[in-house]
């Protein structure tokens, strides 16, 4: 039996993820629909086989684009927000589709009176992060909206562990392991010889992200350049600011926005590794990139980092602040040894078998028995 499934990204949050995922389960003879807002910051992937609504989205859209940082931003976002929860829920009582499969709640006390209210089948959520930055302190709130899903999915075990012990409200029987699968549209990039060994970063830039543990890092890899390719979401001057203190302006280059496809594969071409220092990360868009673009990374212990490092021998991830210790892994992975073989290695066991024609038939096999348990 073909089944019906709404995909809901409120916030467009992921859309490669949100396309490569729809375009997968299209591809099994699902009907599926992406209901999103406008992607702000560059061109979303055209569907293939599924349709999108962009019943989402902030009211004066361009204005929030332009001001990622402005106190208006959230007010803005929070009133579209409530606008595309209220078509939605129009939407899948009209339609009544078999299965309803949130990607994000961004918004989580109104996304649960909406999850409630629309719900016409079954519904799953993808819990990308457990206990999300902005709401992580409202775990009674997050336990009830997990409670209130058939299946929740998650990329690693760690994230299971975290869902079950620190949030609970959800039998351990609904909660799936599904790892986050490389795009397949991203292929191995042809090495561009580089003066000297490039280290990027990567995204959008936050404190999170732990750019400054990586600065402090820097003067012991030596005669490695740093690219910082990202949108801030922080302020970036006491960061250059303590760069030039330590004698570093000629070793790294800032490109602060949101870039397109384009510049994203010249960085990622000239790249000897990947560095993501992270404080807390559950998964990582930009590490399933460079993954799948054939690059080595340098992690932390953080999130699903240690599982993915320790199946396909990515190396030892390092703890989080603590910069001598990402100097040491930066300058073994940048090292042509045994290192950076066993994970070049390793990335290409990955591409193998981190697919998402695979992520695909685990995502249908759940649906399947998130009806069963809602009949």
């Amino acid at each position: 039996m073909s089944l019906r499934i709404l995909v809901v990204d409120p916030q467009a949050y992921t859309p490669p993820y949100d396309h490569a995922l729809c375009a997968a389960l299209a591809e099994r003879g699902l009907e599926v629909e992406l209901t999103t807002a406008r992607f702000l910051h560059g061109h979303a992937p055209d569907p293939e086989g599924y349709r999108r609504n962009l019943a989402f989205g902030p009211l004066a859209a361009g204005a929030v684009a332009r001001s990622p940082r402005s106190p208006a931003r959230v007010p803005l976002k929070l009133a579209g927000h409530l606008r595309g929860l209220a078509e939605l829920v129009r939407s899948s009582r009209r339609n009544a589709p078999d299965v309803i499969h949130w990607q994000w709640a961004p918004f989580p006390r109104a996304d649960l009176r909406a999850l409630r209210a629309a719900r016409a089948g079954a519904t799953v959520f993808t819990a990308h992060d457990v206990l999300p930055r902005r709401s992580a302190d409202s775990i009674p709130l997050w336990r009830e909206l997990y409670g209130a899903c058939d299946r929740v999915i998650v990329h690693s075990h760690a994230s299971r562990d975290r869902l079950l012990l620190e949030v609970g409200g959800v039998a351990a029987d609904r909660v799936a392991v599904v790892p986050h699968a490389l795009f397949e549209d991203v292929l191995p990039v042809e090495r561009k010889p580089q003066a000297a060994p490039t280290i990027l970063f990567f995204g959008l830039i936050r404190p999170d992200k732990g750019l400054d543990v990586l600065i402090e890092a820097l003067p012991d890899v030596p005669g490695a350049r740093l690219e910082v390719i990202g949108s801030p979401r922080m302020a970036l001057e006491p960061l250059q600011e303590r760069a030039r203190a330590l004698g570093l302006d000629e070793r790294i280059r800032w490109d602060l926005r949101f870039v397109d496809d384009a510049t994203r594969d010249a960085a990622f071409a000239r790249a000897t590794v990947v560095c993501l220092p992270y404080r807390w990360i559950e998964g990582s868009g930009v590490l399933a990139t460079a993954l799948a673009r054939g690059v080595p990374v340098v992690t932390t212990s953080v999130g699903s980092f240690p599982e993915l490092c320790a199946e396909y021998d990515l190396g030892e991830p390092v703890s989080p602040d603590a910069p001598s210790e990402l100097a040491r892994a930066l300058v073994r992975m940048l090292a042509d040894g045994p290192v950076r073989s066993a994970a070049l290695a390793g990335i290409a066991r990955s591409r193998k078998e981190l697919t998402w024609q695979r992520v695909a038939l685990q995502t249908e096999h759940l649906y399947r028995e998130a009806l069963e348990l809602h009949a």
